[in-house]
């Protein structure tokens, strides 16, 4: 370390001489906070990821399960078409308009 930068001038002017631990200490500081600053960021980084993930897994689940039903109840649906197009409606289902009350001219 030279004679000129263990040299400072304090506040009020005067000279102050600086040990030099002192500047070492001043000059590793910095980047030290700086390796502080970051791994903060980093470790706010991953629990933002790991919410995004956690919110994500919850959402294809229940992708998943709406998916299901709703293939389940296009199948049922198709085989329920095909059956009424193919005349073999139950007769229950006949019998429903007469079961309400409503006489066949009223359709």
């Amino acid at each position: 370390m030279d004679l000129k930068s263990s040299i400072s001038l304090a506040d009020g002017g005067k000279l102050v001489l600086v040990s030099p631990l002192e500047a070492a200490r001043a000059q590793t500081s910095q980047p030290f906070k700086d390796l502080k600053e970051r791994n903060a960021a980093v470790i706010d980084a991953k629990t933002a990821i790991a919410k995004a993930t956690a919110l994500h897994k919850k959402a294809a689940a229940a992708f998943a399960t709406e998916s299901i039903d709703t293939k389940t109840n296009k199948a049922a649906l198709g085989k329920a078409i095909a059956t009424i197009e193919g005349g073999s409606i139950p007769m229950f289902f006949c019998r429903v308009p007469q079961l309400l009350g409503l006489s066949s001219s009223s359709q």
